[in-house]
């Protein structure tokens, strides 16, 4: 799941899931390898609620029910969710906002 802070959420089928604040450059990347990608909405609460729980990654055993701040000097704002959150982001998805990349 890649997303922004404007709402947009972007999902891609594995168990590896981030959240971002500029996900062009990632969706490139994946398209590039032939992934499919798929982008929803998501209400802008949502995102403001990670932001709120976010741990680094360095303290995710601290911390194993938080979403996780990844690669910070790679990309900003980018998160890994934790199952519990991917329910929540599957819950939260606006219908008839999905698109494919």
């Amino acid at each position: 799941f890649v997303g922004n802070l404007r709402g947009k959420a972007v999902v891609k089928s594995s168990p590896v899931v981030a959240v971002a604040r500029e996900p062009t450059g990632v969706l490139r990347f994946l398209e590039m390898l032939g992934v499919e990608i798929k982008s929803f909405q998501v209400p802008q609460s949502f995102l403001e609620d990670l932001w709120k729980a976010a741990v680094p990654e360095s303290m995710a055993k601290q911390f194993p029910g938080n979403p996780l701040l990844v690669d910070p000097t790679k990309a900003p704002n980018q998160f890994g969710l934790r199952p519990e959150q991917i329910e929540v982001l599957q819950q939260k998805i606006i219908q008839g906002s999905g698109k494919v990349h």
